[in-house]
């Protein structure tokens, strides 16, 4: 695996000021995206379905912590409708006319409910349980995303570099924000959609028919604060903290490989005197062997027919997941 944090060099900077994730809809545990940034990697993992805290809670360690709390836009009483589906669970209704037009539907079925206290997700908070920063925040939820990042303005403006968030483009459960109210409210904070990994579903007259999308259902988004916005929320540190959040903020474009934003970071951060010539050098050298690769006559048309063979195996008789 190439290390995301860069090069030796940084190393003091990174054990000092660990790159950390907030993780809400937490089951499951981290993906495998991120295991490569275990070495200074702090965890801060959120998950109020019960029957998944309980898997959690035995993966704790140093750095990785979980809590069994539900986040909201303010601190209330919620029901969360326990699906058949544990990671269907949802604070909203499924929508049964959307649904019922797709296979396995009945893991959308509800088979209880629980009250349960939510909470913001505010620097506050965070601070109550010890942690004093935050880089990334990966927010799953079923239909919930909008409202806690509605309740977690103050870390949009302020601490976090990057976003990873679900959105759906259509109504899977009745009432639900959509991708464009999620896509808004992040633009507004200063944050740019930097990529979509989508899904789509089959209709289940149409579930066996290979090498057919289906509806675009979902996706996870990626969202990376612009440099201007960045520049502001860290504008009150002092250096070594400035020094350690262009660090991370780089660290976390190499593991989306988003290399041409982490060499303008780097780039700026020299100009704004953030970081050294020196340092821009050691990284730039990293990032750039990340980048080479051997090139020859027609690959292009070898990685179409190998990236269209790639999702035509990937994908199956009820959905259809369209990556890299």
């Amino acid at each position: 695996m190439r290390n995301i944090f860069i090069d030796p060099h940084f190393g003091n900077v990174f054990q000092k000021h660990p790159l950390t994730l907030l993780d809400v809809g937490a089951s499951g545990g981290i993906s495998n995206k991120w295991k490569r940034a275990e070495r200074y990697l702090r965890v801060v993992g959120f998950e109020p379905d019960k029957r998944a805290f309980e898997g959690l809670k035995a993966k704790s360690n140093a750095s990785q912590r979980f809590l069994n709390t539900a986040l909201h836009d303010k601190n209330d009483v919620l029901k969360l409708n326990l699906t058949e589906g544990q990671a269907n669970s949802s604070i909203f209704t499924p929508n049964e006319s959307f649904l019922e037009q797709f296979p396995d539907k009945q893991r959308f079925e509800i088979v209880g409910s629980v009250d349960l206290n939510a909470k913001r997700l505010t620097q506050q908070m965070l601070a109550d349980e010890g942690i004093r920063d935050a880089d990334f925040l990966k927010v799953d939820t079923q239909g919930g995303e909008l409202f806690i990042l509605q309740g977690a303005n103050d870390l949009l403006e302020d601490l976090l570099f990057g976003i990873e968030v679900e959105v759906e483009f259509v109504p899977i459960y009745r009432e639900q924000p959509l991708f464009s109210d999620v896509d808004k409210l992040l633009q507004e904070k200063g944050f740019q959609l930097f990529d979509l990994r989508r899904y789509y579903w089959k209709r289940e007259v149409g579930a066996g028919i290979r090498m057919v999308k289906g509806q675009l259902i979902f996706a996870d988004a990626l969202y990376l604060k612009s440099y201007e916005a960045f520049l502001r929320a860290i504008s009150g540190l002092n250096v070594e903290q400035k020094q350690a959040k262009i660090l991370k903020a780089i660290s976390i474009c190499l593991v989306y490989r988003m290399y041409d934003y982490a060499l303008y970071l780097c780039d700026r951060a020299v100009k704004d005197n953030i970081l050294e010539k020196t340092e821009k050098e050691i990284i730039f050298k990293s990032i750039s062997k990340r980048m080479t690769r051997f090139s020859f006559r027609g690959q292009g048309r070898l990685a179409k027919f190998l990236y269209k063979l790639h999702l035509y195996l990937k994908s199956d008789r009820f959905y259809f997941v369209d990556e890299e």
